[in-house]
């Protein structure tokens, strides 16, 4: 299994989910905002799942990220 493939999978599960909540019509409001929430939470454990397995990749990505920074700030682009 690719990672295009578990994205795929989980955007899918996602909608599924999403639309049983906001298609029934009789859910409570608080219902959702837990949905919402939890979904949240494990969107950003799988985050920092991702960024703690490729350290050195994460290091690139920031390196690049402050270099075009610094090089906004100095009037540069």
């Amino acid at each position: 299994m690719t990672i295009v493939t578990l994205f795929l999978y989980v955007g899918l599960v996602a909608a599924l989910l999403t639309g049983l909540i906001f298609g029934h019509a009789k859910v409570n409001s608080t219902l959702q905002i837990a949905f919402f929430k939890i979904s949240l939470g494990f969107y950003l454990f799988f985050l920092g799942f991702v960024k703690a397995v490729d350290p050195l990749g994460t290091a690139y990505k920031m390196e690049q990220y402050f270099t075009a920074f610094e090089d906004t700030c100095n009037g540069s682009f």
